[in-house]
């Protein structure tokens, strides 16, 4: 197909984008321009319909946590922009500078353990409520996010569903296919859910899980959820087992 052209609001967000397309090997058919700003950005798509281009899309920050209006605001966007594919990051582009844990510790403003531990602690990416504001106080280049060429693109769309979607979709319109590997949803949703319980459980220096390999905290198995690594994929297997056992006598007890 012809080169697509994706708009995006600003320059940190050509940064991102562009070097999250190179680690997906998407580059060289995807010319990624800056529009300005949201609503420049808007304004831009449809100047360059009017002005006879094709195969032109934007990405922009969805800024809503409510899923019933942010269903409602993607349809409007359609709407208005039927001729122009529409993305978002979730809830804003910055998010994805924090897909890649181990890049983000390594880049960090500082690297002293209090740094360590609040990056750790963080919600999954799309979770974050600012994720903007998060990247100012803990990385000193945020604004020019070049480190992102080294993201590691397995780990970052396994922590990130919107990333997930956004590449996947985006091949799917371009016919450019993202060198990631498959993932479903439902995997990631599942992980949430894991999580969530398990910060239910305190203090997070508490052994939940022993194995022939060692004893875990519960931080132990949240890290390990987010990265999708063996351990937890081992823990919530355990853990539905049991959950299954319990509940099939508890139903079948007098």
């Amino acid at each position: 197909m012809k080169n697509f052209t994706l708009l995006v609001e600003g320059n940190s967000d050509k940064i991102i984008v562009e070097s999250i397309l190179a680690a997906a090997k998407m580059d060289k058919h995807i010319n990624v321009v800056i529009g300005g700003g949201k609503k420049k950005t808007e304004d831009l798509a449809n100047q360059m319909l009017s002005e006879g281009a094709t195969n032109v899309g934007m990405l922009i920050d969805l800024d809503i946590v409510n899923i019933p209006d942010a269903k409602n605001y993607i349809e409007d966007k359609k709407l208005k922009n039927k001729d122009v594919e529409v993305f978002f990051a979730a809830p804003e582009i910055e998010a994805w500078l924090f897909a890649d844990m181990d890049l983000a510790l390594k880049n960090a403003r500082n690297k002293s353990d209090k740094t360590k531990i609040i990056l750790r602690r963080m919600s999954l990416p799309d979770e974050i409520p600012h994720p903007k504001l998060s990247a100012s106080y803990l990385f000193d280049n945020y604004k020019e996010p070049y480190f992102l060429k080294d993201i590691d693109i397995s780990k970052a769309v396994f922590r990130s569903p919107s990333l997930h979607n956004f590449l996947i979709r985006l091949g799917e319109i371009t016919g450019v296919q993202p060198d990631i590997p498959e993932e479903p949803i439902s995997r990631n949703l599942d992980r949430r859910v894991f999580a969530n319980l398990l910060k239910e459980v305190l203090p997070s220096d508490k052994v939940i899980f022993k194995t022939m390999r060692g004893r875990y905290t519960t931080q132990d198995i949240l890290d390990s959820i987010k990265d999708n690594t063996e351990l937890s994929r081992e823990y919530t297997d355990d853990l539905l087992r049991i959950a299954r056992d319990f509940l099939m006598r508890q139903a079948n007890s007098n």
